[in-house]
């Protein structure tokens, strides 16, 4: 990790679309570590974070077309989550009868990211944001975010938000140029399965963040401040 925040790893990966010559400092995306960023908040205290909090209906969904494209690295496995025993006596125990009878992929993806959610949120410090919250006005959250960060805000940067990441797949509702980002799922998602998965955010309490609604209950960003006294687990 030292060496990923230092810049020091090279590789094809990595390097791939940086064409900086001479940076100043760098911003560092991870999809994957939810699990770790109490680890991270405690090896690096100075480091700011923000963590990008989006519907896990939209999630879900995403990830199941994903693996039906042959990425089967996104069919989701409950057995990383299960198998690590501290994660299950810290956070988990309470919840296994409801984990273990999940059987369709798309009610495992909400479950997992329930999962990554709870977990990051117990242990995070920094600024949370939602998803739908930059898409719908990123004028009025991306201030808060930039003054969090100790940078000057750019006038143009809400209008930076609707260019398609160079990692956006072609068929993503951004690289298409469609403007309702947040609405999309809600197309594609019958109202039994909303409802059926519902229960997960239910049990693990993140039905305060997120509803049957495609936006948000609840606006942001909000200060999330350190935990006294919290265990950290380290997790994959």
């Amino acid at each position: 990790m030292r060496s990923v925040l230092s810049g020091a790893i090279r590789n094809h990966w990595t390097d791939q679309y940086n064409t900086c010559v001479l940076p100043i400092g760098r911003i560092v995306k991870d999809i994957r570590m939810n699990l770790m960023l109490g680890w991270l908040n405690q090896e690096f205290p100075a480091l700011p974070m923000v963590l990008i909090l989006r519907h896990p209906m939209a999630m879900a969904l995403s990830r199941v077309r994903l693996a039906a494209q042959g990425q089967v690295w996104w069919e989701p496995d409950m057995g990383l989550f299960l198998d690590q025993r501290d994660l299950v006596e810290d956070y988990l125990h309470a919840h296994l009868s409801l984990l273990t009878e999940l059987k369709s992929p798309f009610e495992q993806q909400v479950a997992s990211w329930a999962i990554e959610t709870h977990v990051a949120l117990s242990q995070f410090s920094g600024i949370a944001i939602h998803y739908e919250d930059l898409a719908d006005r990123p004028s009025e959250v991306l201030p808060s975010v930039y003054k969090y960060l100790g940078w000057t805000f750019e006038g143009d940067a809400p209008s930076r938000t609707r260019r398609p990441s160079v990692m956006a797949t072609a068929d993503s509702a951004v690289s298409r140029g469609q403007t309702e980002l947040v609405h999309n799922w809600s197309r594609e998602v019958d109202g039994g399965t909303v409802r059926s998965t519902m229960r997960i955010l239910e049990r693990f309490g993140l039905d305060a963040l997120y509803g049957e609604d495609p936006r948000p209950k609840a606006s942001s960003p909000w200060i999330i401040p350190p935990k006294d006294g919290a265990r950290n687990v380290t997790t994959r």
